[in-house]
């Protein structure tokens, strides 16, 4: 079995989540998290998460003394660009591991094994695209692989330099990868909810599955994440690796020691024989009003909401009256 780590850096404080976001991680046993953060809130940390408490101004020190020109890494947000270069960084980390990835801590995981299986591993050297999970094969030759230019242009050397943030752990890699005629892992076995839908309505996915995306939610148990739908007044299940909430407000409404029913703005205790196609319908949705009222108040993601949603509705409204 290939060993596989993650690697997270966080700093500030954890998500809500986070102490269900480590249970998840304790059920994926033959996988190991490494954490460096600032929070010292007193989580139960299963042996597969090491815990490292640095500060993000030592980290960027740190991070610095790798590259021989000066860098731009002025915030937490600023990490993302550097994510795929943590394979250098954190060597001295990682030395057992035949994969290190990075990932992001707004999720809850399901049965990773069963879709990063030995197969999928032994042919790939970068699994997934997204800056909320990706692997990567661990050696100096696909490490050093983010340095390489495309077009004459080192893409993460632009970046780095700069204060912006291009999605270079996503956009850039994909690009060096196609540029050079390498293989990797694209499949999507994620959840990822649009945070600007007061239900749940899947990114990523094909357009022919719209149709899953109008009546469900997802049920964590046992370490099983599964998103359960209806469709034609039928209740079908379908398994995922892992749901990442990305920037959604979800209130946590259940204790460490349940498994978990994952509602469009709250995680409850499961009581799966509660789960009627009726029950569904009626929780697959919270109300608009509400959903777009508490997304206003979470300032963090006020002025997205604001470009997202509120401009083009704005729009909307001026063409209606025009006419």
């Amino acid at each position: 079995m290939y060993k596989i780590v993650y690697i997270i850096l966080y700093f500030g404080r954890l998500p809500n989540n986070f102490q269900l976001y480590l249970k998840s991680c304790k059920y994926n046993s033959t996988v190991d998290w490494l954490i460096f953060t600032d929070d010292n809130t007193e989580y139960d940390y299963p042996e597969n998460v090491r815990v490292e408490y640095t500060s993000f101004d030592e980290i960027s020190k740190f991070i610095a003394k790798n590259f021989e020109y000066d860098i731009v890494l002025d915030r937490p947000y600023k990490l993302c660009t550097y994510k795929p270069a943590y394979g250098q960084i954190f060597k001295d980390y990682i030395k057992e591991y035949d994969f290190w990835g990075h990932c992001d801590a707004d999720m809850l995981w399901g049965d990773i094994r069963k879709f990063y299986t030995d197969e999928v591993l032994s042919k790939y050297d970068k699994i997934g695209v997204q800056g909320h999970s990706t692997l990567y094969r661990n050696n100096d030759e696909v490490n050093s692989r983010y340095k390489l230019p495309v077009n004459g242009v080192s893409l993460f050397e632009k970046e780095a330099k700069s204060k912006g943030v291009d999605c270079f752990d996503e956009v850039g890699m994909k690009q060096i990868y196609e540029a050079y005629g390498w293989d990797f892992y694209n499949e999507v076995h994620f959840a990822h909810p649009s945070a600007l839908n007061y239900n749940f309505k899947l990114k990523h996915l094909p357009d022919d599955e719209e149709y899953k995306n109008k009546s469900q939610v997802f049920t964590w148990e046992n370490g099983k994440l599964e998103r359960v739908y209806v469709h034609n007044g039928n209740i079908y299940q379908e398994e995922f690796m892992y749901i990442h909430f990305f920037r959604r407000v979800m209130d946590i409404c259940a204790s460490v020691d349940d498994d978990y029913l994952i509602l469009p703005h709250k995680i409850v205790a499961l009581q799966r024989n509660n789960i009627t196609v009726e029950y569904i319908n009626e929780n697959s949705k919270e109300s608009r009003i509400k959903y777009y009222m508490r997304l206003i108040r979470d300032k963090r993601r006020l002025g997205k909401f604001k470009l997202n949603y509120i401009v083009p509705s704005v729009i909307s409204r001026i063409k209606k009256f025009g006419k």
